[in-house]
């Protein structure tokens, strides 16, 4: 918790915080009565899934060796948003299966709505995510002995509501977070300490996040020519919970030893920053066209989850997940 509000400090002195995880807010310029933008482009995405466990182990000889094989690729995106006098929607889709083959398939749905000016410096908006992911992984112990290999599936649902009190930028919000994946576990003997079994199952995150937002994107006026930054930059720091799903357990063998309860709340921080150039123009007095082009880095941090179950063994896992890469986006805008 300690490294969590640190970690707020020193990003809202040096922010003051905008954005989230495989989405983004649909900008609501207060200047702009009606509009319509296009945006169409690609994002090369590398996307890692990595576990942590051994950091939490009495001997990290002990961690599995999990390799969830996912290789870069490209993702084709497409974005339209609609700002009709204080009402301003977004319709976001990623999706990079025309040519991930075998390491990892992504695609992506966001929805969201903002109220804009109803009450003076006063915008809320509201944002649904739902994302999947598929991939291979892998799993051996130290010693080189095979313990799990095949394909998996993820299940990603983001609910978010974010307020933005002072102006048009600065924003602090609310996240509903739900994540499905594998992972490795350890099932560890209280009495000393060591890993009695290691194994594999797959695991239901439930959780919540305070966010802090700051995007420059909303100080720029669609309709007007900008050749220039743009940045955003979102921080949330909040707790999840992981559930043991006993019917997904991929080693069998363990199942006995779980059951379904909660596991202890973990202390979980993510962070969302992209930066890009951007140049937009007028071709007619109705009509503009621009280009951006960027790099967006996403990634979440939780902590070590753990619980005693009713066999008297105490389970943990820990986990990191990261989305990053360059983009480019061409933009219509009437």
């Amino acid at each position: 918790m300690k490294k969590i509000i640190l970690s707020t400090f020193v990003a809202s002195t040096i922010l003051f915080g905008s954005d989230s995880i495989l989405g983004e807010f649909g900008s609501s310029n207060k200047k702009v009565s009606n509009s319509i933008n296009l945006d169409i482009g690609v994002w090369n995405i590398d996307w890692e899934q990595t576990s942590s466990s051994s950091e939490m182990l009495k001997d990290q000889k002990d961690a599995l060796d999990v390799d969830y094989s996912i290789e870069s690729s490209l993702a084709f995106v497409a974005s339209l948003k609609l700002n009709y006098h204080s009402l301003s929607g977004t319709i976001e889709y990623k999706d990079n299966s025309f040519n991930a083959g075998d390491g990892g398939e992504i695609n992506s749905l966001n929805v969201g709505l903002a109220l804009l000016d109803l009450i003076p410096y006063f915008t809320v908006e509201a944002r649904y995510i739902k994302s999947n992911f598929n991939g291979a992984m892998s799993a051996m112990t130290q010693s080189g002995t095979d313990v799990s290999s095949g394909t998996f599936s993820t299940k990603l649902q983001i609910s978010d509501i974010i307020i933005y009190p002072f102006n048009d930028y600065l924003g602090f919000g609310y996240r509903n977070y739900n994540y499905e994946f594998p992972q490795d576990m350890y099932i560890i003997n209280n009495l000393d300490s060591e890993v009695y079994k290691s194994s594999l199952a797959y695991f239901a995150y439930e959780g919540y996040f305070y966010t802090l937002a700051f995007d420059n994107k909303k100080l720029v006026n669609p309709r007007n020519n900008y050749n220039g930054l743009v940045y955003s930059f979102t921080l949330g720091v909040g707790e999840l919970s992981p559930k043991i799903l006993p019917s997904e357990v991929i080693d069998s063998e363990s199942a006995s030893t779980l059951n379904s309860s909660y596991l202890g709340d973990s202390d979980t921080l993510f962070y969302d920053i992209q930066v890009g150039y951007s140049y937009k123009s007028k071709k007619r007095k109705d009509i503009g066209y621009g280009i951006t082009a960027g790099y967006r880095y996403n990634k979440i941090e939780v902590d070590e989850s753990s619980t005693l179950n009713e066999n008297g063994y105490n389970i943990k896992t820990k986990f990191n997940t990261e989305f990053y890469g360059p983009f480019l986006d061409l933009n219509i805008r009437y």
